[in-house]
């Protein structure tokens, strides 16, 4: 719930882009703004066809301004590009940092962001662009103070966010997910346990097992062994054992299925009883419907829940049967407001806001405190 301030006037912007292929899912955020004022915003062209931006403010004399600045940096989702939502991110922000006769236009932009594309968050090979680098830089340059993610993909992305002093916070649509499940009585057994895909997703894993009241001792942890970019090559089981299991299994996001199937059939042919995928944003690169289709039609997987953080996985799955999205939309806007109000620091010490929070942690520190919690040598991932 937020928090209303009466000298603070909060308004939203968003980019033309943005809003002509994202109309539903903002007009779902809408519900829960509060009345908060749009700030129109207007792109076109000049006659040699470089690009012109306004927005246009309402000014409210003596009143603080925070403007929350919702939009997408997402692969395939729309026929505009990457570059073209990244490119609306900067003007937008770019536009609202600009002074007018000495007086700024907002005193804080908070941009509230569904899904940011930030998987390249370092360098595998010689001369690769790290685009999670690249997209913290541009959004501080372009004057944004704060950040709200859902499930950002690593610590290591979100470091690049906080190193430009962009005070980043982390949501996590784990308790929705969470919520799903116990509306299924036949989804949490005696024999449920959380399946965690690498060690990677074992913060995120290990928080659901809490919201779920089960123990460290009640996940299945692998190791994925990578092959390259997008390629897992084969898993290597580090933890628990899934025979005669009900599996749930959580990670950041679904891309083309291949590893999370290759996971479920490896676990099917361990001899689990069940196999369920709960994931936040559903990237979906080709072949993904075929794949997840398939795994759901040929029984290796039970069920398939996505939020809609990307809209077009719910879209791109329409009519399979067994597969679910959640809407996160109210979330985004609550926890926006409330960083707009509040602040970080103060956001954060809210009562009960801690479920819905998950500041992203080194990936070898959460893995080691799990194997002191478990009683197992934290080294036996290093080998082989």
């Amino acid at each position: 719930m937020a928090i209303e301030k009466p000298n603070l006037h909060e308004v939203r912007v968003i980019h033309p882009w943005t809003f002509s292929y994202y109309d539903a899912f903002i007009q779902e955020m809408k519900k829960y703004d509060g009345g908060t004022e749009r700030w129109l915003a207007e792109y076109s062209t000049f006659k040699d066809r470089s690009d012109y931006f306004q927005v246009m403010p309402k000014l409210d004399g003596g009143k603080k301004v925070n403007a929350l600045s919702i939009f997408w940096i997402a692969p395939l989702e729309t026929d505009i590009s990457v570059a073209k939502l990244y490119l609306a991110a900067d003007q937008v922000g770019n536009a609202l940092s600009q002074s007018v006769e000495g007086t700024k236009l907002v005193d804080r932009l908070i941009g509230v962001t569904p899904y940011i594309e930030v998987r390249q968050d370092r360098v595998n090979e010689a001369g690769e662009a790290v685009t999670a680098q690249m997209i913290a830089r541009m959004l501080s340059r372009s004057g944004y103070t704060d950040l709200l993610t859902v499930d950002i993909h690593s610590r290591e992305a979100g470091k690049f966010i906080e190193d430009e002093g962009i005070n980043h916070v982390n949501a996590t649509a784990t308790p929705l997910l969470v919520d799903i499940i116990n509306e299924n009585d036949d989804w949490v057994t005696m024999d449920t346990k959380i399946a965690v895909l690498d060690i990677g997703a074992l913060q995120r894993c290990w928080h659901a097992a809490k919201l779920l009241g089960l123990t460290a001792e009640d996940l299945i942890v692998f190791k994925k062994e990578r092959g390259g970019h997008n390629v897992v090559d084969s898993s290597t089981l580090l933890y628990g054992d899934p025979k005669e299991k009900d599996l749930l299994v959580f990670d950041d996001l679904q891309d083309t299925g291949s590893s999370t199937g290759k996971t479920a059939l490896g676990s099917r042919v361990a001899g689990c009883k069940s196999v369920r995928m709960l994931l936040p944003h559903g990237v979906l690169s080709f072949p993904a419907r075929k794949n997840i289709s398939n795994l759901l039609e040929e029984g290796i997987v039970d069920d398939w829940v996505l939020t809609n953080s990307l809209p077009r996985g719910a879209f791109l799955l329409e009519g399979v049967n067994n597969f679910e999205t959640v809407n996160v939309a109210p979330l985004l806007m609550g926890l926006g407001r409330l960083l707009s109000q509040l602040g970080k620091e103060r956001m954060l010490e809210l009562p009960g806001i801690d479920p819905f929070i998950l500041q992203t942690r080194n990936k070898m520190e959460v893995w080691k405190e799990f194997a002191d919690e478990v009683g197992i040598d934290w080294q036996i991932i290093n080998r082989g």
